[in-house]
């Protein structure tokens, strides 16, 4: 449904709304478009740029931090930090809600820094020594599961719950999704002990992990709160695709169940994908497909001269099936809304069943 102000104006014309309403309703609805993540120039830039200042102080700082001191690099994170929240919210009072939240989302996202820097300074340790900075984003399980981290990624959490709270953007829940998966990577070995935890157990935490932001984005689809959830959905998705070969491989059952198994959770991801509406499922779900079918041209049917060619018309049967949907889409969705049973209709959100209904 596409709403524009001639139509809230009507609106009011024939008293289903007062002109203050129609005006208050059009402002409101406007910063939320304008705060959708959409792909034009203007927005790719200010995600990218966002990404990038992130980058710059979390993914690629070094051990050479640590020469700096604790207390610099605390002063370091609240200066970038705090003047980002400033920026942010003078952007966004003057109109721009999409630099203006990013900017704030960037403040979010170097809480740990100050936090690391004033733990660095007063020496106040929780479980075990985190390490350095540098270690914070490290891929390695013996430097990056560290207990030490915990009190930084709490510090995010409660930074972007407080900044969701009072701006409503939907991006500021990437660094507190982030913190959160690195808090359960974390508090797990605190809990359990550092030496009944490897990287085995790590990678399940992050399966489970994975599943339960899925299932949380869902929920968050059901209740309409659509903005958040395609965040969480990106973000659960990636975890969880991610996480299932490294489990698989932590079980000894052999090359070919586990390649199977991969497929089949990579099919299941391109079903979710169109039972909740969410493309990014079908991004994963291909993905996995493509790298199944390149494992089986690879090691099950590399001495086949006829598998490229079936393959190739699997392809194009795809393709075909893709061209047949577009054109009979009314047809085929209403013959599933027909054939779903309720009791799984109510589990869609609500996006998917109006464009389904739409269709």
């Amino acid at each position: 449904m596409r709403i524009t102000r001639q139509d809230l104006a009507r609106a009011a014309e024939s008293g289903v709304l007062t002109a203050g309403q129609a005006e208050s309703l059009w402002q409101y609805l406007s910063e939320r478009a304008e705060a959708r993540p959409r792909f034009d120039a203007a927005h790719v830039l200010w995600y990218g740029g966002a990404l990038i200042v992130m980058s710059s102080l979390t993914l690629f700082t070094t051990i050479a931090w640590r020469t700096f001191g604790g207390l610099a690099l605390a002063l370091t994170g609240a200066a970038y930090g705090l003047g980002g929240w400033a920026l942010g919210a003078w952007l966004r009072r003057r109109g721009l809600a999409t630099p203006g939240g990013l900017l704030i989302a960037i403040a979010v996202a170097l809480v740990p820094l100050t936090v690391f820097g004033l733990q660095e300074a007063f020496g106040w340790l929780v479980f075990t020594e985190p390490g350095s900075y540098a270690d914070y984003l490290s891929f390695s399980v013996s430097d990056w599961l560290r207990g030490g981290f915990v009190p930084s990624e709490l510090d995010v959490i409660l930074a972007g719950v407080l900044a969701y709270r009072r701006y409503r953007f939907d991006f500021i829940v990437v660094p507190v999704a982030v913190a959160a998966w690195f808090l359960s990577m974390d508090l797990t070995p605190a809990l359990l002990g550092a030496d009944g935890y490897d990287s085995d157990i790590a990678h399940r935490v992050s399966l489970v992990f994975g599943l339960g932001m899925i299932v949380l984005a869902w929920i968050l689809d059901i209740r309409g709160a659509g903005g958040p959830a395609f965040w969480l959905h990106i973000g659960g998705g990636f975890t969880f695709w991610i996480a299932v070969p490294l489990v698989l491989l932590d079980f000894p059952i052999g090359d070919d169940p586990r390649a199977g198994i991969f497929g089949l959770v990579s099919l299941a991801l391109i079903a979710l994908s169109v039972f909740l509406a969410r493309p990014s499922y079908a991004v994963f779900g291909g993905l996995g497909v493509a790298l199944y079918l390149g494992y089986l041209a690879d090691e099950v049917f590399g001495d086949s001269i006829l598998f490229p060619f079936a393959l190739s018309a699997l392809g194009l049967s795809v393709i075909a099936a893709g061209v047949i949907v577009v054109r009979h889409r009314a047809a085929i969705a209403a013959w599933v809304d027909r054939t779903m049973p309720e009791a799984l209709r109510v589990l869609r959100p609500a996006h998917a069943r109006v464009r389904t209904k739409a269709q």
